[in-house]
């Protein structure tokens, strides 16, 4: 069943609050990060950002389809623009463009943190509706959109956002504090305003979900009459202080005139530019502009119950495995029992069981859920330590070619390097002398092709033999890759 148009139940409320709170914390992060790749979709997230913040000031029910949709793209643009150390050594770092996202910085840790906001809030969601709609988001796939025209449809959405705003403000002018209807109508207008940028966020993406968009889109449709429905039952005697009656009937008026109108148009805007998107989409799903932007619970389930754990077991160890259920029969439409029985299992128990990467521990009636450690974690860190040596590795071959080309030398300053951008992003330093538990120096110096040059101001790196350095560092499938672009 669904929650009332209403000011959500505190439960809920409080997680909507942690919702606002890490969205503020992940524009922070943006705009203070230090070189943010120019296809990263700033704008988009921030849209999305606000969109979200404005959810506590909304409607019980109006939180579901704005959180589902952000428990979706969000982890669809960590997954495409933060990338894991071990796939950083693919891309070459120029002196012109800041090296990718990378895993741990202060970037990913407030997408982490906000992802995992999101998630509770949405289990508590369910929790208070005990059941699941038809209408939910799911998995899906991506569709390159820049073949579509969507520049007119945008300017719209920010006209229609400055609307609601404006009149939203003249309504709680009016109200009565104590009016519980009044409040109600008001935040149904919030509801309308945080859809419109979730909206206007997903049609900002270069590669747009169409399932995401409509049912957006048709929620946008809808919200004109939960409007209306809710405007009938504020009393203007007994809802609105008296010397402003007369501007509220005319504000309530003009805002149903609007949403009915300009806003109904707009949601039909944004369900066209699907509806355009999926006309030119390839015809393949495996052809260049679509991808899988989640992990498909149906084809790779323990990569998916992995992933779900991670996002919901933060500095805990683990999670309780009924956790599991409703988001299984989100995602499939079938039991967690039907689903374990479909692949050969007597029970969901024993299909978690079967996994290798997860273990289930006791716990009291339930169990549960915990990533692996011990020699996994190892190898896990053994890993992360390779990557970044990638990472370092490239950054002084990427200076000594331009020391090379500007000064005729192939000395690198430990001082120059430490500047480097992808340094001074997030926590790549600390990270990096955490997970070595070495000095640079004699880490580098265990290689061929270059040597390291102590002095007070802290020593310097002379590269003697790029080639060799990159055959004793790189894997044989990017050397010859790498020697183009750095010899």
């Amino acid at each position: 069943m669904k929650l009332d148009s209403a000011i959500p139940p505190e439960s809920l409320l409080e997680e909507l609050q942690e919702v606002a709170t890490y969205s503020s914390s992940l524009i922070v992060a943006i705009k203070s990060a230090n070189g943010i790749p120019k296809a990263f979709p700033r704008e988009a997230v921030f849209d999305l950002c606000v969109g979200l913040e404005g959810l506590q000031f909304g409607t019980a029910e109006g939180c579901r389809v704005p959180l589902e949709y952000a428990r979706s793209r969000l982890p669809a643009i960590r997954r495409q623009f933060i990338f894991r150390e071990e796939d950083r050594v693919h891309d070459e770092l120029t002196g012109d463009e800041p090296p990718p996202l990378m895993r741990g910085m202060t970037i990913d840790l407030a997408f982490q943190s906000l992802i995992a906001a999101i998630t509770t809030a949405l289990d508590e969601y369910r929790r208070l509706a005990s059941a699941q709609s038809a209408e939910s988001i799911s998995v899906d796939q991506e569709f390159d959109s820049t073949a579509v025209s969507k520049a007119e449809v945008i300017g719209e959405s920010v006209s229609v956002g400055k609307f609601i705003s404006e009149h939203e403000a003249l309504l709680s002018s009016a109200v009565k504090n104590d009016s519980e209807a009044g409040a109600s109508l008001i935040r149904s207008l919030k509801d309308a305003d945080n859809v419109n940028k979730l909206a206007r966020s997903e049609v900002k993406q270069t590669l747009v979900v169409v399932r995401w968009l409509q049912t957006l889109s048709k929620r946008m449709v809808s919200l004109p009459d939960a409007f209306r429905a809710m405007a009938g039952f504020v009393k203007v005697s007994a809802d609105v202080v008296q010397p402003l009656r007369k501007l509220w009937t005319q504000t309530v008026s003009d805002v149903e005139d609007f949403l009915f109108d300009r806003y109904r148009k707009l949601g039909e805007a944004f369900s066209e530019i699907a509806d355009n998107i999926e006309k030119k989409r390839p015809k393949d799903s495996a052809a260049k502009g679509v991808r899988s932007v989640e992990p498909n619970i149906n084809e790779g389930f323990e990569h998916w119950a992995l992933c779900f754990v991670s996002e919901r077991s933060g500095a805990k160890q683990g999670i309780d495995a009924s956790l599991f259920y409703p988001e299984v029969k989100h995602l499939t439409g079938m039991t967690s029992s039907e689903f374990a029985r479909r692949r050969g299992y007597a029970s969901f128990k024993d299909l978690l069981k079967s996994l290798t990467l997860l273990k289930l521990l006791p716990k009291g009636a339930s169990y549960e859920v915990r990533a692996v450690e011990g020699q996994d974690r190892q190898k896990l860190l053994r890993t992360k330590r390779d990557s970044f040596v990638w990472v370092f590795a490239q950054i002084i071959l990427n200076l000594q070619k331009q020391k090379m080309a500007d000064h005729g030398t192939n000395v690198v300053p430990l001082e120059e390097i430490i500047r480097y951008p992808w340094f001074l992003s997030g926590d790549n330093w600390a990270s990096f002398v955490k997970i070595t538990n070495e000095g640079l120096a004699e880490i580098f110096q265990s290689y061929p092709g270059m040597k390291f040059i102590p002095s007070e101001s802290g020593g310097a790196f002379e590269v003697e033999n790029p080639k060799a350095l990159i055959n004793a560092i790189f894997p044989e499938r990017v050397r010859a890759r790498l020697e183009k672009h750095y010899l």
